[in-house]
């Protein structure tokens, strides 16, 4: 199984689409802090109040599948993991004798890997290089609990990429769909942030909305903290979905006729 990761790793990282996915994720987080400058210095000649967490809200969004680095990094590298499909890689592995579900934790491994790595390089680049331009304030918050935030807050964004990961999994090695893999991910994405930020949190009902949002990330950027209660609620697609797409991507995959 160890084996199969590494080789399976060294064959993604090589490929073509993957470093053309990490030079266009590095360059735009160097492109948007520019742009936010850009905005600034507009705003400053307008006399048109700025809000101060204008970088920090851009940088929060590099991790999250629905900002520009996002999509293109689920889109580059769900291909990339589809064309073990296409390039008759899964079969090779069966006949020499991998295990399916092996071939697919494997590939699921990689694949969010590959996707966490990506996007948290351009959260680091983008935040180190924005830094350069913006002075960030820890308010309301002491240097100790901003820590403990920011720490919390990877964890949770870190988790919640399990379920992309899987999502686009079961459509790609699963189903055999990469259209749908690359689709379904990005349209819920979008359509869960959609909802939570535009519906109230007066009703309880609607409040699920948020917890069910697959793009909550670095939230601390956005000088806000959840309560226990809350943190734990926004866990909830990670410990139902996650392992409900693993196991049912292995089962459909165990099944299906490699050509």
């Amino acid at each position: 199984m160890l084996n199969l990761i590494k080789t399976d790793f060294k064959k993604i990282l090589s490929d073509k689409l993957f470093i053309i996915a990490a030079i266009i994720s590095c360059g735009i987080s160097f492109l948007i802090p520019l742009l936010l400058l850009g905005v600034k210095k507009i705003a400053e000649n307008t006399s048109t109040p700025v809000s101060p967490d204008v970088m920090t809200t851009a940088m929060s969004n590099s991790f999250s599948i629905v900002s520009t680095v996002g999509i293109i990094v689920v889109i580059l590298v769900t291909i990339i993991i589809g064309k073990e499909f296409t390039n008759g890689n899964v079969r090779n592995k069966v006949v020499i004798g991998y295990k399916r579900h092996q071939i697919y934790i494997s590939l699921l491994i990689v694949f969010y890997t590959i996707l966490i790595g990506l996007m948290l390089i351009s959260t680091i680049i983008m935040t180190l290089f924005g830094l350069c331009f913006f002075k960030y304030s820890n308010d309301p918050y002491s240097s100790k609990e901003l820590v403990k935030i920011f720490f919390l807050s990877l964890l949770l964004g870190l988790l919640i990429q399990t379920v992309v990961a899987a999502l686009c999994m079961f459509f790609a090695i699963g189903l055999n769909n990469l259209p749908l893999a690359i689709l379904v991910p990005l349209l819920l994405g979008l359509v869960l942030n959609l909802l939570s930020s535009f519906l109230p949190d007066t009703n309880e009902i609607l409040t699920w909305l948020h917890y069910l949002n697959i793009c909550d990330s670095l939230t601390y950027l956005n000088n806000y903290s959840y309560t226990l209660k809350e943190y734990f609620a926004r866990l909830i697609p990670v410990v139902i979905f996650t392992p409900l797409l693993l196991f049912l991507g292995i089962k459909i995959f165990n099944k299906k006729d490699l050509k």
